[in-house]
C-alpha cells in the first residue's frame, strides 16, 4: 500500500540560481490519496500536468527548517503570527510558485489542505485541485525523511556536501533520537515556538508536570492553555474533587476496546461510544442526568451545580489506566456542557487515554485525541441514528434543532456540528 503523502522527482538541468538550486532543479510531483496537489495548468506552455518544475532544495530547507512545529503544532483559537511561515508552503521561497498548501498537525495525524488557484489574478501558473486529506502523521514523516535525504544524496553526489540543509537536517536529526529533547522540542512546537526559541522556564515546568501527569497529557494541555498556572489550578482543583466510579469498568473496556482500525480519530471515538450504548443497554434515546450520576456514581445534582470557580479546562484525575475511579473539576457553567465534558473524559478514560497518564484533560486543542473524545460524547448523549430519524429531511429547520438539543440535554452547536459534519447540512446556523 503506497503512503498517503509521495513526493516525486525527476532531476533536470537547470543554468540559473546558486549552485545548490541548479544541482536539484526537478520535475516535482506531490501526491496524498492518488491525487496531485502539483497538478497545474501552465498558461505559457498551454499544457496540463501533475507536476511543476522547481528546484527541490527551498522546499527540503523549509521542511527541515520547520520540522517540529510541523509535526507537533496544532491550530489554535488565537491565530498566530508567523503560522504561515511555518505552515504554508508558499514560505519556502526561492522565487518559485508554490502550491497554496497547508501542513496542519492534529498530532497523531497530519491534515494537508490544498486550493485551486485559478482564479488568481496574473498568475501563469495555476494549481487546479482543491483537496484535503488527513493521515497517520507516521506517514507523513517518513515521507518528508526520504523527501530531504534524497535532496541531500542528490547534492553530495553531485560534488556539494555542505550546505545549510546539511546542517539543519542532521541536527533535527540528532534531537529526535534524544528523547529527552524531542520531548522539550515537542512542546516548544506545541506552544508556537521556533526551535530554540521557546520560553525555557515554561517549557521545563511542563517537563516536570509530565513526570507526574503524564506526557501525552500534558502534550495535550500545552496544545491548548499552555500556562503552567492553568495547569495548576487544574491539579489543585482535582485534589478532593468530586470522585466518579463507572459501574463494570474492566467488562466495559473490554467490549469497547479495538475493534478495528480507523483512519480517522472520531471514527475511533463514535464507534465506542455506540459500543458502549449498546453494553449498556440503552443503544437510542436521550440518557437524563439521573441516570449519569447513578451510572457514574456521581453525587445527586452534581451535573446541576456550577464551579464556584472556572478552570481552563475539564479534567479527570485517575490513580492508573485499569482504575474505575476519577476524581474530576468541571469547566462548563451549564448543564448541557458538563454533561458533555463528563462523557468526554469517561471516553477518554476508556477509549483515548494512553496507560501512562494520569491527567485526563479535556481541552478546545485540535488534537486526534482531544477529537475522540469529542466523537465519543456526541454520539454517547445523541446517536447518530437518533439524529438521523429526527432530522434527517429537515436538518436546517432551526426550531426542530433547538427541540432536539432540549430533549437530549445537549448544546445546539452538538446537534448542529453533527449535521454538518455527516455532510446533512452545508453551514452551522
Amino acid at each position: 500500500m503506497n503512503s498517503q503523502l509521495q513526493f516525486k522527482l525527476n532531476w533536470e538541468r537547470s543554468d540559473g540560481g546558486p549552485p545548490e538550486e541548479q544541482i536539484t532543479y526537478a520535475s516535482l510531483g506531490i501526491w496524498t490519496d492518488e491525487r496531485a496537489i502539483t497538478r497545474v495548468e501552465d498558461l505559457i506552455a498551454k499544457t496540463t500536468r501533475d507536476v511543476v518544475r522547481v528546484s527541490a532544495y527551498p522546499l527540503a530547507l523549509w521542511l527541515a527548517s520547520n520540522w517540529w512545529r510541523l509535526r507537533w503544532e496544532v491550530p489554535t483559537r488565537e491565530s498566530r503570527e508567523d503560522w504561515s511561515m511555518a505552515h504554508r508552503v508558499a514560505a519556502a521561497g526561492g522565487g518559485y510558485l508554490w502550491p497554496d498548501l497547508e501542513i496542519i498537525s492534529h498530532g497523531d495525524f497530519i491534515r494537508l489542505r490544498a486550493r485551486d488557484t485559478s482564479n488568481y489574478d496574473a498568475a501563469s501558473l495555476s494549481y487546479l485541485n482543491n483537496i484535503d486529506s488527513s493521515f497517520p502523521a507516521g506517514e507523513f514523516v517518513g515521507a518528508v525523511d526520504e523527501f530531504v535525504e534524497t535532496v541531500l544524496e542528490r547534492l553530495s553526489t553531485q560534488g556539494i556536501p555542505d550546505t545549510p540543509l546539511h546542517e539543519i537536517w542532521s541536527l533535527v536529526q540528532q534531537e529526535r533520537r534524544n528523547a529527552e529533547m524531542s520531548r522539550y522540542r515537542r512542546l516548544e512546537a506545541l506552544l508556537g515556538y521556533d526551535a530554540e526559541e521557546g520560553p525555557k522556564d515554561r517549557i521545563n515546568a511542563l517537563l516536570a508536570a509530565s513526570s507526574r501527569l503524564g506526557e501525552e497529557a500534558i502534550a495535550e494541555v500545552a496544545a491548548d492553555v499552555g500556562q503552567v498556572e492553568a495547569l495548576e489550578e487544574v491539579e489543585s482543583r482535582l485534589d478532593g474533587a468530586d470522585e466518579l466510579k463507572i459501574q463494570d469498568f474492566s467488562t466495559l473496556r473490554a467490549h469497547i476496546g479495538g475493534h478495528r482500525n480507523h483512519r480517522y480519530p472520531w471514527q475511533r471515538g463514535e464507534e465506542a461510544a455506540k459500543a458502549l450504548r449498546e453494553a449498556i443497554g440503552h443503544p437510542r434515546g436521550p440518557l437524563d442526568n439521573a441516570f449519569l450520576e447513578q451510572w457514574l456514581t456521581l453525587p445527586e445534582d452534581v451535573l446541576k451545580s456550577p464551579p464556584s470557580e472556572g478552570v481552563a479546562f475539564a479534567a479527570a484525575l485517575r490513580d492508573e489506566a485499569e482504575a474505575d475511579t476519577a476524581r474530576l473539576v468541571f469547566r462548563s457553567n451549564f448543564v448541557s456542557g458538563r454533561r458533555f465534558e463528563v462523557v468526554r473524559l469517561v471516553g477518554d478514560h476508556l477509549v483515548a487515554a494512553p496507560a501512562s497518564d494520569r491527567l485526563l484533560p479535556a481541552t478546545h486543542a485540535k488534537t486526534a485525541r482531544q477529537s475522540i473524545q469529542r466523537a465519543f460524547a456526541a454520539e454517547f448523549l445523541l446517536p447518530l441514528e437518533d439524529l438521523v430519524e429526527r432530522l434527517g429531511e429537515t436538518p436546517e429547520d432551526e426550531d426542530r434543532v433547538e427541540d432536539l438539543a432540549a430533549e437530549y440535554e445537549v448544546s445546539p452547536v452538538v446537534v448542529r456540528t453533527r449535521l454538518v459534519n455527516k455532510g446533512m447540512s452545508e453551514a452551522i446556523v
